[in-house]
């Protein structure tokens, strides 16, 4: 995050940030009194700070493939200068960063630290706590020699690696922006020939309504000359038809007459009809009713057929338990069965 903060223009942690005093220290005192000529060679090996574009982050005096981004940790008033005083601002720093040859070696990185430009992790509890380990937090320990006391050669590949790094991320931000920008090449061009397609679409069925309504007139139009042909038969034909309908008239009302007496003898028969119904029905009733009465009975008669049955079985099993037991005649028991 501080690495994307210094990118967009927050540089307050490299620049802005007063130096602490180390007057005290003999580390720093050991650097104050390095040769000027170390000084100069790395000054010579590491590369100036340019002015960043706003849209591509890269020089404008520069082809796109170099890396032409500023280094991160240059100073303003004096570009060839690394300023590593930063980092004493970070919580639970003790240690700069490792180099890019030392990823993947725990000899070289027990903190876990990523290399340069990213901000470093802070150490966790369970390191310092751990077997051989510091109490939590740790307490502050000097720096170890930084990458301007290093080899000039070695501080040079670690930035030309560092630019690299910048410009392979750049290529693939770049990469990931033209691919967005052909996806919406794409969908405005498939968005334009629905558009098309659309206005294609809306004359033809312009064309058609204007042809359909063509038609329509035209059928109209034959459709009322048609009728008016027609009533104009029709008049001539009525003037044909009112003697005929005066002839039917007489006619039908000989016919109404006729059918009214019809109509008469119709109704009387249907009367009488209706009194036969309603004589059979009243007969239907009395034989309902008698057919329930002769059920009644049927049924009392059975109930005392029962009846005499059971006096009879009761009375016949008490002659066998006076008289001792013995056979039943083979006519009583086929009498009993039935």
């Amino acid at each position: 995050m501080a690495q994307q903060g210094f990118e967009k223009g927050d540089q307050r942690n490299i620049v802005d940030t007063p130096p602490k005093p180390v007057e005290d220290d003999a580390f720093f005192r050991s650097i104050k009194e390095e040769p000027q000529e170390e000084q100069d060679e790395v000054a010579q090996l590491a590369p100036v700070a340019r002015p960043i574009d706003s849209e591509v982050g890269a020089s404008k005096d520069l082809p796109a493939d170099e890396d032409t981004r500023a280094h991160p940790q240059l100073k303003d008033s004096n570009p060839h200068q690394i300023n590593w005083q930063h980092q004493l601002d970070i919580p639970y720093h003790h240690q700069p960063p490792v180099p890019h040859f030392a990823h993947g070696n725990p000899a070289m990185n027990n903190f876990g630290y990523p290399s340069f430009p990213q901000m470093p992790i802070p150490a966790t509890q369970a390191f310092f706590n751990g077997p051989g380990g510091f109490p939590f937090p740790a307490p502050a320990q000097p720096y170890a020699q930084p990458p301007a006391h290093q080899s000039p050669k070695l501080l040079a590949a670690l930035l030309k690696d560092q630019e690299k790094e910048k410009i392979v991320d750049l290529k693939a931000q770049v990469k990931k922006l033209q691919e967005e920008k052909e996806k919406l090449q794409q969908e405005n061009r498939r968005l334009e020939g629905r558009a098309e397609a659309a206005e294609k679409k809306q004359e033809e069925q312009k064309k058609e309504m204007e042809m359909e309504k063509k038609k329509m007139k035209d059928e109209l139009d034959q459709e009322k000359k048609r009728i008016n042909d027609e009533m104009e038969k029709e008049k001539k034909r009525m003037g044909d038809l009112n003697g005929i309908a005066l002839q039917l008239k007489s006619d039908m009302e000989a016919k109404v007459k006729e059918s009214e007496l019809r109509n008469q003898d119709l109704i009387q028969k249907l009367e009488n009809s209706k009194k036969e119904t309603s004589n059979l029905k009243k007969k239907l009733e009395d034989s309902e009713n008698l057919t329930s009465h002769l059920q009644q009975t049927v049924s009392s008669h059975d109930s005392e057929i029962k009846t005499l049955k059971k006096a009879l079985k009761d009375q016949a099993g008490t002659s066998v338990d006076s008289e001792g037991p013995r056979k039943r005649p083979k006519r009583r028991c086929t009498v009993e069965k039935k």
